[in-house]
C-alpha cells in the first residue's frame, strides 16, 4: 500500500488593506476576517520591473482571532501561516455558481506596531521582498 502525503500550507507575508472584521458567533466562537496584500515584481519581457498585488482573503478562528482584532490594524506588516480552504458560494439573483478561497490562519504574527510611519512601511516592504529572490521567470530557469 502506498502512502499518500498530501500539504495544505501557505506562509504569507503582506500588509493589510483594511481593519480586520470581528465577530463572536452564537456558540462563542471568535472570528477575524481581513484583506492582506502580497506584492511581486517581475521584470517584462521589455525589461522593464512591473509589480503585480495579490489580495488575499483571510480568515482567523478563536484565539488567532482575538489577537487580530486586540493587535491587528490597516496597513499592518503580518505573516501568516494557514491553509487554503475554497466554497462555492451561489449568487440569490442570477444562481450563478463561484468558487471563492480563502485563507484559514493557524498563526498570525505582527511584523510593525502601530506606530510605524507609512514611510517605515515601505522600508519594511522592501526588506522582506529582499529577503526573497524573485521566482524564475521560466521554467528552464527552475534549478531542479
Amino acid at each position: 500500500m502506498m502512502n499518500n502525503i498530501c500539504i495544505n500550507n501557505v506562509v504569507l507575508i503582506g500588509f493589510l488593506g483594511a481593519e480586520p472584521e470581528y465577530r463572536v458567533l452564537e456558540s462563542g466562537i471568535k472570528m477575524a476576517r481581513f484583506s492582506l496584500a502580497t506584492n511581486e515584481f517581475y521584470i517584462d519581457k521589455n525589461g522593464a520591473q512591473q509589480e503585480h498585488t495579490e489580495w488575499h482573503k483571510i480568515v482567523a478562528w478563536r484565539e488567532v482571532a482575538g489577537y487580530c482584532f486586540d493587535k491587528l490594524h490597516r496597513g499592518s506588516l503580518v505573516r501568516i501561516e494557514g491553509k487554503i480552504r475554497s466554497t462555492e458560494i451561489t449568487d440569490k439573483h442570477s444562481l450563478n455558481t463561484q468558487r471563492v478561497y480563502e485563507i484559514i490562519a493557524n498563526s498570525v504574527q505582527l511584523l510593525t506596531n502601530d506606530a510605524t510611519t507609512s514611510n517605515e512601511q515601505n522600508k519594511s516592504q522592501e526588506r522582506v521582498q529582499n529577503l526573497v529572490p524573485p521566482a524564475p521567470l521560466d521554467v528552464d530557469d527552475i534549478p531542479f
